[in-house]
């Protein structure tokens, strides 16, 4: 045996019991990141392509509220009647945001972990102690140094988006309308927001791939573990033995019971026996009632001299019926001929016996 398996290296690959036990638990490998730059594509894509929807609701949310200005003293209005007039055209904006954007959450956790629902994790996070005792992990680190990633790349891509309309910008200072800078400004926001989700995209794959190797590196088995799973799923062979050869003997009782009924046995002469029966009434042919070899074959051969029962050596056909004939069934065509020559000679072994 080797020193890895002697210390008890996790050399082996989880197996699929294990996988599936730590799936039901909620323990899939998941990347957080795949879901936040989805979240955040999509919200982009619902800002920037619905920006004529949403400056309309918010047009006439400010027009339905000036309406009523020149009617009422603004502090006789007060803030539930401003609440209750700006409720209606910021929920038209923010509740198809939040839909889009739970969508892309699920959608994204199907894409990574398919269907899964467990509430055995879900309360795992709630401890505090667990918290800090994360924080200052190895996954903790990691996490820092993906967040510190993510600000320097956000800030590179700011400074490459506003290097890129610098000279736009500057223009601003000679700007006749606000149409011009709304326009400038929509296009940055563009411009950067397109570049910085390619950038965390890249992110969130490379922290994808990570989390399945470390995921697989993690669940990773020893030997002895291989080993009691496999009893696990298995069950343990001395049990599994135990179990066939009480399946054995009962199906040996069986035979040797309905052995009275046997016309012939034929053996090998010691090795195998076999028990054949035969109602040209009520079969179509003769029929192999019992059989065994060894041990079991003496059974037979004590217990149909017992029961009277004519014991004729006859080691082809012996050999042909234990090989080709499960107990129960009718024996093959080819041995028709050979079965019927002993059972003529067994029926006048008893016609002999009974005169």
């Amino acid at each position: 045996m080797g020193a890895g398996e002697e210390s008890g290296e996790k050399n082996f690959d989880a197996s699929a019991s294990k996988l599936q036990r730590l799936r039901e638990q909620g323990s899939v490998p998941k990347s957080q990141e795949v879901g936040r730059v989805l979240t955040l594509a999509v919200a982009v894509i619902y800002l920037v392509a619905g920006s004529t929807y949403i400056w309309e609701k918010i047009y006439s949310m400010f027009i339905g509220l000036w309406s009523v200005i020149h009617l009422k003293n603004l502090s006789a209005m007060g803030a539930g009647f401003i609440i209750e007039h700006s409720f209606k055209p910021l929920a038209f904006i923010i509740v198809p945001l939040i839909i889009l954007t739970a969508t892309a959450a699920v959608i994204s956790s199907l894409a990574q972990v398919g269907f899964l629902f467990t509430t055995q994790s879900m309360f795992k996070g709630i401890n505090p102690f667990n918290y800090f005792k994360n924080l200052f992990s190895i996954k903790g680190v990691k996490d820092l140094l993906k967040e510190i990633i993510k600000i320097v790349i956000l800030g590179f891509v700011a400074y490459k988006t506003v290097n890129k309309h610098w000279l736009s910008i500057l223009g601003l200072l000679n700007a006749n309308g606000s149409s011009e800078v709304a326009g400038l400004l929509k296009q940055l926001i563009t411009d950067f927001m397109i570049e910085a989700l390619i950038a965390l995209f890249i992110v969130a794959v490379a922290d994808f791939v990570f989390e399945k190797l470390k995921f697989a590196q993690d669940q990773k088995m020893t030997l002895q573990e291989v080993i009691k799973e496999s009893k696990e799923s298995e069950g343990d062979p001395q049990t599994k033995g135990k179990r066939r050869q009480m399946a054995r003997e009962m199906t040996q009782r069986k035979q040797l019971a309905s052995l009275p009924e046997a016309d012939f046995i034929t053996t090998n002469p010691y090795k195998i026996a076999v028990a054949i029966k035969y109602n040209s009434k009520e079969m179509k042919a003769p029929k192999v009632i019992a059989k065994g070899g060894d041990s079991f074959a003496w059974q037979i051969i004590s217990a149909g001299k017992k029961n009277n029962i004519p014991i004729i050596e006859n080691i082809p056909l012996a050999r042909a019926l234990y090989k080709l004939v499960k107990v129960g069934n009718d024996i093959p065509p080819e041995l028709y001929r050979a079965t019927a020559e002993i059972l003529l000679f067994a029926y006048q072994i008893r016609g002999k016996k009974s005169s």
